[in-house]
């Protein structure tokens, strides 16, 4: 993962992590974001998820941000195409309001 790739000690949190290599790009940002995490994610994930959306919002491009309730970060995915629409449905409403 990243941390491999930047050669990345220990002790920097994943959320240090992220801003130090995500923040440069905030300000230049001009898509729109669907930004997630699932209510069983493990607590790292959703603590990076978190800082995300903060660094965006503090760079004035708040992401659209959806909580997945009742899943993880896999059964999400494998939800799309099924009967359950919690995860196709916002999706899906965020690509079409996109212009």
């Amino acid at each position: 993962g990243l941390r491999r790739i930047h050669d990345v000690p220990a002790e920097v949190s994943d959320a240090d992590l992220l801003q130090q290599l995500a923040a440069p790009g905030m300000e230049a940002l001009t898509i729109p974001v669907f930004a997630t995490d699932a209510e069983i994610d493990p607590p790292q994930l959703v603590e990076v998820a978190h800082q995300l959306q903060d660094e965006m919002c503090m760079a004035g491009h708040c992401p659209r941000y959806t909580r997945f309730k009742d899943l993880g970060h896999i059964s999400a995915m494998y939800s799309v195409g099924t009967m359950d629409q919690s995860v196709s449905k916002p999706v899906l409403e965020f690509i079409r309001s996109v212009k």
